[in-house]
């Protein structure tokens, strides 16, 4: 479909569900139709719901990863459900039900700007009632009310939201101040960034977390804020920093290399080695980032954990690479096993999978070292050329011999082994074997023309 359709009918569904009239699967609909706009590099205007715009204030801190711990100023977007629960059902039942309505309205009729100001209004009525509600010093009272709203994390992450929702003009101020996305920073902008930062440095340097992670949302790459930190304390060295209020720099990175494991584990369950190997680039990025810009001892704790994330990617890798060589060895492997398997045809599916695998183990090979792979990868690399320098000259030689299906299906099996051979052997080897694959193709037996 077009995409003006698409966003045609994208408009019509949210429409019909702010008004109450959507029908069963819409949600599931709005939710592809948003996807394939996506897929277009398509950012549709969204019409938006109550619950959006209430929480629309707090996107540049939203991470949608669910992580081991809590980071400040950093807040999991599952978290949101369980706070609009609450405030709709326990906290203020009446106050939320009349906004909902207002927000309706003036959705429908296409007022953005006046669902945001009720939704603002909203929040400074309700900011009271929420501080008095998690205010309290009593383990066991906190352990209820976490209970009640969702968990420990949900009432971390509802304290991360008061302070944005407290402090909303001025983080908007910064916002509008840096603006994105900003692809080089180069020493003039790291400069500008700086200046803006160090009036949230200053005294408890409360709101420094959450003004560092809305300047890392406007950069192309979230490691390049370690330009800001080291302008900041004039140094490299990994315990002036941590002694100043710009250590939580370091710390949001290394939230964000538990994001990258978070998110590189659910790729892997999904099989989709594409986005694995594109989260595993991100990683190793950021780390070689870390250490090129910060000089750091055995004695800094970062040093540790950031090597606790390292081993952790690369378990989630090792097994995706390890399974390379018995994967081509299949695919590769001699035709007369296609009687065993009632004479199938080339697997061009499982094959896209091999080469998305092998991307992926240029990735390792290229990162070895961020990604804590030296020795998993050269082993895999080992195997696959052991195995593709046997076997080549078997298939070159059944190619001269063979007709028909059987013919196409060594072409085919010789076609994917130069590309294989590319990845793990380098151009120049792929080239030759394309050349003997071609002459190879040219010979005719005797015996084949006959048949």
């Amino acid at each position: 479909m077009p995409d003006e359709p698409c966003l045609q009918l994208l408009d019509l569904l949210e429409r019909d569900q702010l008004a109450g009239h959507d029908f069963p699967g819409s949600g599931l609909t709005i939710r592809a139709l948003v996807a394939v706009l996506a897929a277009r590099q398509q950012t549709p205007p969204r019409l938006g719901n109550p619950r959006r715009c209430f929480f629309a204030v707090l996107e540049p801190f939203l991470i949608d990863e669910q992580l081991p711990r809590k980071w400040v100023g950093r807040i999991a977007r599952t978290s949101l459900n369980h706070i609009w629960d609450w405030l709709c059902h326990d906290l203020a039942a009446a106050e939320m039900a009349a906004y909902q309505a207002e927000v309706v309205t003036a959705l429908l009729d296409r007022d953005v700007a006046r669902a945001h100001e009720q939704a603002a209004q909203l929040q400074k009525a309700l900011l009271p009632a929420i501080r008095r509600a998690v205010a309290s010093h009593d383990e066991a009272v906190l352990h209820r009310f976490s209970v009640l709203v969702g968990g420990q994390a949900v009432l971390e992450d509802l304290r991360d939201m008061m302070t944005v929702m407290e402090h909303r003009e001025t983080l908007r101020a910064l916002g509008e101040r840096i603006r994105g996305p900003i692809r080089q920073l180069d020493e003039e902008e790291a400069a500008f960034i700086l200046e803006a930062l160090v009036p949230f440095a200053r005294g408890d340097a409360m709101l420094l977390p959450y003004a560092v992670a809305l300047v890392m949302g406007r950069l192309t790459h979230p490691w390049q804020i370690l330009q800001v930190a080291v302008l900041a304390v004039e140094s490299r060295e990994a315990l002036r920093l941590g002694q100043s209020s710009f250590r939580v720099v370091m710390e949001l990175l290394l939230c964000e290399l538990e994001r990258l494991v978070v998110r590189a584990q659910a790729e892997r369950r999904g099989r989709r080695t594409a986005r694995l190997a594109l989260a595993a680039t991100d990683f190793a990025a950021s780390v070689r980032a870390i250490v090129d810009h910060i000089a750091m001892g055995p004695e800094i704790g970062w040093m540790k954990r950031m090597g606790a994330a390292r081993s952790r990617m690369a378990q989630v890798l090792r097994p995706e690479l390890e399974e390379l060589p018995g994967r081509v060895r299949r695919i590769l492997r001699a035709p007369w096993y296609r009687e065993l398997d009632g004479g199938g045809a080339f697997d061009a599916g499982e094959f896209a999978a091999i080469e998305a695998g092998l991307d992926l183990l240029v990735i390792a090979k290229d990162h070895a070292a961020e990604l804590a792979l030296n020795e998993a990868t050269l082993r895999v690399i080992s195997r696959l050329a052991a195995f593709l320098e046997a076997s080549l000259r078997p298939l070159l030689d059944g190619l001269r011999g063979s007709v028909g299906d059987d013919r196409a299906f060594r072409l085919q099996q010789l076609e994917a082994a130069v590309r294989i051979a590319r990845r793990v052997l380098g151009a120049e080897y792929a080239t030759l074997l394309q050349k003997a694959v071609d002459v190879a193709a040219a010979e005719v037996r005797p015996l084949a023309r006959a048949g």
